[in-house]
């Protein structure tokens, strides 16, 4: 949803995701300085609430998240490192949901699920779908990790 004022949050699910800190207390809150929020900000890094007159509102979800890329720029990596480690991070919690949802053990319940999937691919292509139909599409695209080639859920996971 957005407005012409740009995108609009919905409403936070979660008390840790209503923005009640304004940004000086955040900053305060984060170890660090005010021009340092809307700099994460301009990165794209976080993406506070606003009031309706603009003013930006942090959560204590944002705080924390505030304070792990202090603690990533801290250790000498860079923003768009930063960027990058978030968006694993968000794809690992993902991930961990999913196996949550479908009772999937670590280590051996993922390969198992893998091969599962893999199955299911081979049946679809003998029933007359190619590889590259659009319901198989995301299915074993290949992915060079360390000069190998590898599928894109074995890329992900480190599993093969």
């Amino acid at each position: 949803m957005s407005t012409d004022e740009g995108p609009v949050r919905e409403e936070p699910t979660h008390e840790d995701d209503r923005g009640v800190y304004g940004i000086s207390l955040a900053a305060e809150l984060a170890g660090l300085a005010v021009p340092t929020l809307r700099l994460y900000e301009a990165h794209g890094l976080l993406r506070p609430d606003r009031t309706p007159g603009g003013t930006r509102r942090y959560s204590r979800n944002d705080v924390a998240r505030l304070r792990g890329i202090g603690l990533l720029v801290g250790d000498g990596v860079n923003l768009a490192g930063v960027a990058r480690v978030l968006e694993l991070e968000r794809q690992n919690s993902a991930l961990r949901r999913h196996c949550e949802e479908h009772h999937v053990d670590r280590g051996t319940g993922l390969q198992e699920s893998l091969r599962d999937r893999d199955r299911d691919r081979d049946r679809s292509t003998a029933s007359g779908l190619q590889p590259d139909h659009p319901l198989l599409a995301d299915r074993g695209q290949q992915g060079a990790v360390g000069g190998e080639h590898v599928t894109q859920p074995e890329a992900a996971t480190g599993l093969r």
